[in-house]
């Protein structure tokens, strides 16, 4: 159910904030206070630590967010969202560590930036996210060199390359993965990019 009632001590998932670009949909935090809204006594100003250090407030008349009756981050509990009906918190329930370890605004406007080039369909985006400038001119650059939005393109992906990278390994730190096995890492890098893809598409309609 969206938006339920909250008490102090609810974990949320947060699904829009109105206006507010700091706090992306996913972002995870705990309630700290509920108070009526001074300006409207029918709705509620609620005040929340979120995962990224913000202390933001959600308004109830205007913003969105979904309630957890579990810890989302056991592993060991069954799935608690339904994909068929949610599929947004589903991603982000399966997802969590990822939201934590990589720059997802970041990789979000980049994967922006490559539909707006056009040379890609978004499902078939993921390796774009850690190929790098030399590989994207090499199949895509003939032709673009007046192209701004494809120039624009190679500029950023050396960045995104790196912080996709910076990303993966903080990852494979919060899920005790080891990183000397260079074959394991680079199907962790499909997985992962896959799963980033699917999340722009999710919440970038």
């Amino acid at each position: 159910m969206m938006n339920p009632k909250l008490e102090p001590g609810d974990k949320i998932i947060l699904y829009h904030m109105d206006g507010e670009v700091s706090l992306p949909p996913g972002t995870v935090g705990i309630v700290d206070r509920v108070i009526k809204d001074p300006f409207d006594g029918n709705e509620q100003i609620i005040y929340v630590n979120w995962e990224n250090g913000s202390t933001l407030s959600l308004l109830s008349g205007q913003d969105s967010w979904k309630k957890f009756k579990k810890d989302i981050i056991d592993e060991s509990a069954e799935h608690l969202i339904d994909p068929k009906i949610d599929p947004h918190g589903s991603w982000i329930e399966r997802n969590i560590n990822v939201r934590r370890a990589f720059n997802i605004e970041y990789l979000m406007e980049y994967l922006m930036l490559l539909k707006e080039s056009g040379i890609v369909n978004m499902w078939g985006s993921a390796p774009f996210l850690y190929s790098g400038p030399n590989h994207i001119e090499r199949y895509y650059g003939e032709g673009r060199e007046d192209d701004e939005t494809f120039q624009k393109l190679l500029e950023e992906s050396d960045k995104a390359k790196n912080v996709f990278i910076a990303g993966l390994l903080k990852w494979m730190e919060l899920e005790n993965l080891e990183v000397d096995d260079m074959s394991k890492v680079n199907k962790y890098a499909d997985r992962i990019s896959k799963s980033l893809v699917q999340y722009y598409i999710l919440f970038h309609p």
